[in-house]
């Protein structure tokens, strides 16, 4: 896996040893997924590469003005034609494989891709794709991702609040039910804020399966735990809706499996957080101000910059799923 890093103005890469495989002379350099990494090597106009694990460049894309962030995903990247504006996928030797034709892209999961359909054809909505580029299922607001290889996920049907629905990978409604708010399935649940402002899960069916007291609800269950709210403090609540972990953070959100980062707000507004499991043991020694989700178990964190010398008010890392950091130096 290739990490990017920066000395000076420029990006370059690292692998899990912290040792140098490309030298800093991109633009910009995203994160490697799949054994391929995007960099950007020029601005004007952007001239995008990728990059094979050895950190030889595999090819140069097409005239695109963007890419998506997750990189590569299921061997297709999400980016935008810099001619028509519109946005489709290449394959991993930069050629187009769905032609760019929709508003957005996100990045593909296992059973295919959520875009957003031309405006001239449905408004700002968003539909399903196979890897044909075929729209699948139905329209929607908004459809939110599918975690890694997951079948349900959260949906909106209008601008209104009390739209939200289960859908399934093929863009398919499940159930009757409405909902304030549906946040991502994982093991078999997915959390929801009812029509009257209570919190709890429904199953893939739908279903509800059980209410709980508290004001807010975290994205997705993490080894049988989920965040809840209560009392202005968040703490970890389990399958049955008990309190494993009491309400005592400022902060708490799964960043992996039995992995969450944990901690309070500063005196100056800055959070305080740190890598801790479901039993609320700390994991290494670092505090940082936001742990990103873990991927390939490498997870980037940020932290408070002491020189944004280049206008960046926070630095980077990436960290194991035992909190050890993986670079020599912050970025």
């Amino acid at each position: 896996m290739l990490l990017p890093f920066r000395r000076g103005d420029r990006f370059g890469y690292r692998n899990l040893m912290g040792e140098v495989i490309v030298e800093p002379a991109f633009l910009n350099a995203y994160e490697s997924n799949e054994g391929i990494a995007v960099a950007l090597e020029t601005r004007s106009p952007k001239q995008y590469v990728l990059l094979d694990e050895n950190g030889a460049v595999r090819c140069h894309l097409p005239d695109v003005s963007r890419v998506d962030n997750s990189g590569v995903c299921q061997g297709l990247l999400a980016a935008t034609d810099a001619g028509s504006k519109r946005c489709g996928y290449l394959d991993t030797n930069g050629e187009w494989t769905i032609e760019p034709m929709f508003r957005n892209a996100k990045a593909f999961d296992k059973h295919g891709a959520t875009v957003g359909v031309p405006p001239d054809d449905a408004g700002r909505k968003e539909r399903r794709i196979n890897r044909k580029g075929e729209f699948i299922g139905d329209l929607f607001r908004q459809i939110k991702n599918f975690r890694t290889d997951r079948r349900f996920t959260g949906a909106y049907l209008t601008f209104r609040f009390e739209t939200g629905v289960v859908v399934d990978c093929f863009g398919s409604r499940v159930g009757k039910s409405t909902f304030n708010h549906v946040g991502l399935e994982a093991e078999g649940l997915l959390p929801v804020e009812f029509l009257n402002e209570q919190i709890g899960w429904v199953d893939t069916n739908g279903e509800e399966v059980r209410r709980v007291e508290g004001t807010m609800i975290g994205a997705y269950f993490s080894d049988g735990l989920i965040p809840i709210k209560k009392n202005e403090k968040w703490g970890l609540v389990d399958r049955d809706g008990h309190f494993v972990l009491e309400p005592q953070f400022d902060v708490l959100d799964v960043v992996g499996f039995n992995r969450f980062q944990a901690g309070m707000i500063s005196p100056s507004g800055q959070p305080e957080v740190r890598l801790i499991n479901g039993a609320g043991e700390t994991l290494g020694e670092g505090v940082f101000s936001l742990i990103g989700g873990f991927k390939e178990k490498v997870a980037v964190v940020w932290r408070p910059n002491a020189d944004p010398t280049y206008g960046d008010d926070e630095e980077r890392n990436f960290i194991d799923p035992n909190g050890n950091l993986l670079l020599p130096e912050w970025w």
